[in-house]
């Protein structure tokens, strides 16, 4: 009898505590950082399920790696970020330099520079140099040849260089979750969460995206910077609370390993 009275005060207790508690049915709509399994699967530097299955995801810190270098004749010419893989840098139309006359004269002739893109400049200069108005398409050797560096080194580089990038990005948002985690300490009300299993409602007013299976793990940082998530010495829970409102979620990410494995889903939740 004293063990059922004693049940009951436990449940009417978490009952009444999870009324205070805000219910997100969208793990992932209402997050503070959400991830798509693409993010993590086959990406350099990600390793899933290593050390006998004592770890559960291993990113090691990498670094950006620079562009190849471009022939010093394209400087001044370059425009964009040649250092940014996602958008290849090209070369301005127009560029203005101060020549001497006879610099000028000798493009004239050579049909390289038009009369009417030299002027005078705002202030005499000492040299008694002028402006020329030199425009790409006057030069189709030279633009040939910025082609030809793109198509044989810069390009080559951004297609391994993007994927990384992206790794980047992704280790400095679990990097900054993990500084968060460890700077509250024993007061810390984030727990971090890996679900195994994901169900989905599509209702009327809202969708419902939820963990069947939880476990919680812990996140460790090694001293070459590598981020480690291993499961943490608690029970397995199986659960739908995405569906009943009993936990906040605030970070998620879903894996799936092949067809005979389930999708897992990886969160960060307050407790």
């Amino acid at each position: 009898m004293e063990r059922k009275h004693l049940s009951d005060a436990l449940e009417y207790t978490e009952k009444l505590l999870s009324l205070g508690e805000q219910t997100i049915l969208d793990i992932q709509a209402n997050s503070i950082a959400c991830f798509l399994e693409s993010d993590f699967v086959d990406k350099e530097g990600v390793s899933l399920n290593t050390d006998n299955g004592d770890v559960w995801l291993r990113m090691k810190r990498l670094r950006e790696t620079n562009p190849p270098k471009h022939h010093p004749m394209f400087d001044g010419w370059v425009s964009g970020n040649v250092a940014n893989p996602e958008k290849p840098p090209q070369l301005n139309t127009e560029r203005l330099l101060r020549l001497s006359k006879e610099e000028i004269a000798e493009l004239i002739g050579a049909d390289r520079l038009s009369s009417d893109d030299v002027m005078k400049p705002l202030k005499d200069d000492a040299e008694g140099k002028l402006d020329a108005l030199f425009r790409l398409s006057s030069f189709p050797e030279f633009e040939s040849s910025w082609q030809n560096y793109l198509s044989s080194h810069w390009n080559k580089w951004a297609e391994l260089e993007r994927p990384r990038r992206h790794s980047i990005a992704l280790y400095s948002k679990l990097y900054q979750l993990h500084q968060r985690i460890a700077s509250l300490g024993e007061d810390n009300p984030i727990e971090l969460v890996w679900g195994i299993g994901v169900a989905v409602w599509q209702r009327e007013t809202a969708r419902i995206l939820s963990p069947i299976i939880e476990q919680p793990v812990e996140s460790d940082l090694e001293v070459d910077g590598t981020i480690v998530l291993r499961p943490r010495a608690l029970s397995t829970l199986s659960s739908f609370n995405g569906l009943l409102g009993r936990r906040q979620y605030c970070f998620t990410e879903r894996f799936r390993f092949g067809d005979s494995h389930p999708t897992r889903l990886f969160g960060v939740s307050t407790t």
